[in-house]
C-alpha cells in the first residue's frame, strides 16, 4: 500500500504516483476510484497493451476490468482487517457491524431500485451506490433496551440532516414494501430497531462525488480549499421524498 505521505503528495500536487517498478494500490481508500487507483489502473493497461500476447487493445475495457477487479480486492482487504484484530469477541463484533451495514446499503438501494413503489426513487440509485457501504451509520446496543434489542445509530459526522432523513425514509419504505394486503411481514430477518442518539462518528472519511447537500453545511466549512475540491460534489438532486410516499 502508499504511505500517508506518498497519498498526500499525489493527491495534493501530482507528485508520485504508482509506477511499473513501484505498483502500489490504495486498498484503504473510501472509494476504489480514488485518484491513485485511477493513475494504478492506467498503468496497469499501459503495461497489458504492451504485451505481444493480449485478447484486447481497447484501453478503456482494460481499465474498466482492472477497477472491478480492484474493488473485490479492496472488500477483502476490509474483511482481513478484521481477521486480524487480536480477539475472538472484537472480530465477531466488528464483522457483524460490517455484516449489518451491508444489509442497510442492500434493503436501501433495493427500495431505490423497486418497481412497485414510486418511479421518483430512481434518482437515488445512484447516490446509494456512490455512498458504498461505509457511507452507512454504524449501531451500538443500548445496554438498557431489555429483551427487545434497541440500537443508537452513531450519526457520521459529514451527513447532512436531509441526507440522514432520507436515509430514514428509505428504511420506512423498505419496512412498509414488506408487509402484505392482509397486514403480514414477508419472511427474513427483521430490521433492527434503531434510534437517533447524540452519538458521532468523527473519523469516517466522507464519499466523494455525491451532491452538494448531502454533506454537512459546518463539516463542509471546516474543510480547506483543497479539501473542498477534493470531494467533487455535484448539483443537488433534491432529497426530499415525493409527496405521495409520505402519505
Amino acid at each position: 500500500l502508499p504511505t500517508a505521505e506518498d497519498l498526500a503528495a499525489f493527491n495534493r500536487r501530482g507528485i508520485g504516483g504508482p509506477t511499473r517498478a513501484n505498483f502500489t494500490l490504495d486498498l484503504a481508500a473510501y472509494r476504489f476510484k480514488s485518484p491513485w487507483n485511477l493513475a494504478a489502473a492506467e498503468v496497469f493497461a499501459e503495461l497489458y497493451l504492451s504485451q505481444r500476447s493480449r485478447m484486447t487493445d481497447d484501453r478503456d475495457f482494460i481499465v474498466h476490468v482492472f477497477l472491478r477487479h480492484l474493488r473485490d480486492l479492496r472488500d477483502q482487504y476490509r474483511d482481513l482487517q478484521i481477521l486480524e484484530l487480536p480477539s475472538d469477541d472484537e472480530r465477531r463484533i466488528a464483522m457483524a457491524e460490517r455484516d449489518a451495514k451491508k444489509t442497510v446499503h442492500s434493503r436501501r438501494y433495493g427500495v431505490c431500485v423497486s418497481q412497485t413503489l414510486h418511479p421518483s426513487l430512481k434518482k437515488y440509485v445512484a447516490l446509494i451506490d456512490k455512498m458504498t457501504v461505509d457511507g452507512m451509520s454504524d449501531d451500538e446496543l443500548d445496554p438498557e433496551s431489555g429483551i427487545h434489542q434497541k440500537w443508537k445509530i452513531i450519526r457520521l459526522l459529514w451527513r447532512s440532516k436531509l441526507l440522514n432523513t432520507l436515509m430514514h425514509d428509505l428504511d420506512g419504505l423498505h419496512n412498509y414494501s414488506r408487509y402484505s394486503l392482509e397486514n403480514k411481514m414477508s419472511p427474513g430477518q427483521p430490521p433492527r430497531d434503531r434510534r437517533v442518539s447524540s452519538l458521532v462518528d468523527e473519523k469516517r472519511r466522507a464519499p466523494v462525488g455525491l451532491p452538494e447537500d448531502c454533506y454537512d453545511r459546518e463539516w463542509l466549512d471546516s474543510l480547506t480549499p483543497i479539501e473542498r475540491t477534493q470531494l467533487r460534489m455535484t448539483k443537488n438532486i433534491g432529497l426530499e421524498l415525493n409527496a405521495k410516499l409520505k402519505e
